[in-house]
């Protein structure tokens, strides 16, 4: 019997991987998704990008592992927006997960609300990080999940840089420092519906 609950994940042309990831977390087990996630890196084709990658992310002593993934957006992101290779980028995204800026990341898990299909924090204010990267000269917004972290998308601004609500904004400078920058951190607020 073909599991097809995760299949969809092919198709990211119109950046719904947050939501097929969320969800395809919820309902398959640890083993389960990993080995899809495994599955798909492998079946990469030339007209389409899922990359995948491992990230250690320490806590004090402990330390736990993430599947770091970028899909077909992140492909398309770079062609259109800097020179760079979408490998690089999930390089990028693993140092920072491998650094102090690890924990920070993955601590703002996200999960997927039906009601309001969108995104939206698991606890918290927060649902997705934001790093303006002065060095590399662009932006990325990661979601993590509870083993997993995506990278949502890659914008070419750094100084401009807006970010959506739910977002905590840090800022990395040239020299790897990194700090919050409250100003473009936006909470996430529930608005309530009229019945």
């Amino acid at each position: 019997m073909i599991d097809r609950r995760f299949e969809v994940i092919e198709k990211d042309e119109n950046q719904e991987l947050s939501k097929i990831l969320a969800c395809a977390e919820q309902h398959l087990t640890c083993v389960e998704f990993g080995r899809k996630l495994l599955y798909m890196a492998s079946q990469g084709r030339a007209d389409q990008s899922f990359l995948l990658a491992r990230a250690e992310v320490y806590y004090g002593l402990q330390s736990q592992y993430y599947s770091v993934i970028a899909g077909e957006h992140i492909r398309k992101r770079t062609q259109q927006r800097t020179w760079i290779q979408p490998g690089m980028v999930v390089e990028v995204a693993v140092g920072w997960l491998n650094s102090l800026l690890g924990p920070e990341i993955v601590e703002h898990q996200a999960e997927w609300d039906s009601t309001d299909k969108c995104m939206v924090p698991k606890s918290g204010d927060w649902c997705a990080t934001a790093i303006v990267d002065e060095k590399h000269g662009f932006t990325l917004v990661l979601e993590a999940g509870e083993t997993y972290v995506h990278i949502v998308t890659l914008v070419d601004k750094t100084h401009s840089f807006q970010a959506k609500p739910g977002t905590r904004v840090f800022v990395m400078d040239r020299y790897g420092a990194f700090a919050e920058d409250p100003s473009r951190s936006r909470p996430f607020r529930r608005i309530k519906k009229e019945p």
